[in-house]
């Protein structure tokens, strides 16, 4: 998607909200919203059913308040760990090696395979848990590369050229912060946690918050079966030990086609939808019945996680909801458009929302194989 920054604070600033307000991101992904809210003085709270994006959301938010030049002797240190002692070459990877199905550790280069655990160790041994993540984030976007692509000497080149444009992006906002902006951050609080039961989550991981109510809610949910949001990210969930198990990060994840299967189907959700997307939902079936259920599944989630935001919202509150405006999907050579900002528009009403607007952004490099060559920013609230 396409949830930068400047739309997000054009959002909230549209909304009316301003330091000392709470906001929810149940979609939030990288953490993207609840970076931009600290720096506006907005409390947040984010939401991820993926454990690597929330663990890069805390490394983001935990940034903001870090010391630049000491984050900076951390790294040249971990520099100087990682090319003046160079690894030996018969270093033992059968345990990290255990932790990956069979599948996935056929493909790994051994050699490179023992330079990402010893930059795993060193950034454990850290002593705060929260520097050991912002030294685990370059591993959690270059991992399936490094690991069966790049020799270890180019592992080690890759990791520390983003691990020092981390450290120059922290500068910057120090820097920011001092001479631009001297707020002090706001409170964000990310939580591992399904959206479609925000309410669970939220009274385990943010119980003030949730008693309080919510001011807003500014989020980009999955883009329907678009983008696999898992399958780039497997290996590092396996090698940070965020989970023992990826199809069960998959099955919480709207969108992924991996975690269902075509007997997920039910008949019973398709009477919980706009009639448009119920009729859309049965093209599909006959050619492609596992694609239809995954489409049931989101479509269902989505509707049922607006529905949770409608309940830990105060009444006024309000939602900005980032989507790709139209979807083009082929099954068996026929192409048909999907409308899908206009149904989540439609959802939000079914579940007691107003829509108030609708606001399209064509996109300057999409393409017809993209698909999604414009977004929609749709504006709910709650009466």
């Amino acid at each position: 998607g396409k949830f930068f920054p400047r739309m997000i604070r054009a959002a909230m600033n549209k909304m009316g909200l301003g330091p000392g307000d709470l906001v929810l991101d149940p979609f939030t992904g990288c953490g993207t919203l609840n970076v931009e809210a600290s720096l506006m003085g907005i409390r947040s709270v984010g939401v991820e059913v993926n454990p690597l994006l929330a663990m890069v959301s805390r490394v983001k938010v935990r940034a903001l308040s870090l010391d630049a030049d000491y984050l900076s002797r951390l790294i040249e240190k971990v520099s100087r760990e990682l090319t003046e002692r160079p690894l030996a070459p018969q270093a033992d990877v059968g345990e990290a090696l255990a932790r990956l199905p069979q599948r996935l550790a056929e493909k790994v280069r051994r050699d490179s395979l023992a330079t990402v655990m010893r930059i795993i160790e060193i950034a454990e041994s850290a002593g705060d848990p929260d520097l050991s993540d912002l030294l685990k984030v370059p591993l959690a976007y270059w991992m399936r590369s490094m690991l069966t692509k790049q020799t270890p000497e180019k592992v080690v080149r890759t990791y520390l050229d983003h691990l020092m444009r981390m450290g120059f992006a922290v500068r910057f906002l120090a820097l920011y912060r001092m001479e631009v902006a001297p707020v002090e951050p706001a409170d964000a609080k990310i939580l591992v946690g399904d959206s479609t039961k925000l309410k669970d989550v939220l009274g385990s991981g943010a119980p003030r918050e949730l008693t309080e109510g919510f001011d807003a809610v500014v989020t980009s949910p999955p883009y329907m079966t678009a983008i696999d949001y898992v399958g780039e990210q497997v290996y590092a969930l396996y090698l940070l030990g965020l989970t023992k198990d990826h199809l069960e990060v998959d099955r919480y994840t709207l969108g992924s086609t991996r975690g269902v299967r075509a007997s997920d189907w039910d008949e019973t959700l398709l009477d919980t939808l706009p009639e448009e997307v119920s009729s859309f939902l049965t093209w599909p079936r006959p050619r492609r019945p596992k694609l239809a259920s995954a489409l049931l599944k989101y479509f269902a989630g989505i509707r049922k996680s607006l529905a949770e935001v409608f309940s830990v919202l105060k009444h006024g509150g309000k939602v900005a909801w980032v989507i790709g405006s139209r979807q083009v999907m082929s099954v068996k050579g026929v192409r048909r458009e999907v409308p899908v900002a206009k149904w989540m528009a439609q959802m939000g009403e079914s579940v007691g929302f107003d829509l108030e607007r609708e606001i399209r952004i064509e996109l300057a490099k999409s393409t017809e194989r993209g698909a999604i060559p414009t977004e929609s920013l749709i504006f709910l609230k709650k009466p």
